[in-house]
């Protein structure tokens, strides 16, 4: 759990797309999104894409269906759902 000082926020990242496909790359590939006992990557788990893209991936599905992916803005990681 994060435990933040009251009225404080997260700001904006200012690092590029070009820095965080770097850093997914560089320092998360090895360990990301395996499937549990085997070393393969988890069919949930869809990389470097874009948000549209995600949503494109989404929409026809049932409600409660998901997918993981790197953040466009960040270094980490986004859940995308269908509710």
């Amino acid at each position: 759990m994060i435990n933040r000082k009251p009225g404080m926020r997260r700001s904006l990242s200012t690092s590029s797309r070009d820095e965080i496909i770097r850093w997914f790359k560089e320092e998360q590939t090895l360990r990301v999104c395996l499937q549990q006992g085997e070393s393969r990557v988890a069919p949930w788990f869809h990389g470097i894409i874009t948000r549209e893209e995600a949503e494109d991936l989404l929409k026809s599905g049932s409600a409660g269906r998901f997918l993981v992916r790197v953040s466009e803005r960040i270094f980490g990681y986004v859940l995308s759902y269908r509710t």
